[in-house]
């Protein structure tokens, strides 16, 4: 039986300041969930986790994260 994907983030810290941050649909991180990219897919979230971990200049530790809320 297929399990649910649950709706996710990708999510790191910025490399110099150490900061939360979130990837946001044009690429940018952003400290604000509210403005990151919802991901709703499990193999668009693949790929959006290895656009992230291509960023190694500006983020440390990306990873998606599970997040559920009402937009």
């Amino acid at each position: 039986m297929a399990r649910n994907f649950t709706p996710k983030v990708v999510t790191a810290n910025h490399l110099l300041e150490g900061d939360v941050v979130y990837l946001t649909v044009d690429d940018r991180w952003t400290r604000r969930i509210q403005e990151a990219e919802l991901l709703e897919d499990e193999a668009h979230a693949t790929i959006r986790l290895l656009d992230a971990e291509r960023q190694a200049a500006e983020i440390v530790g990306a990873y998606p994260v599970s997040y559920t809320h009402l937009r």
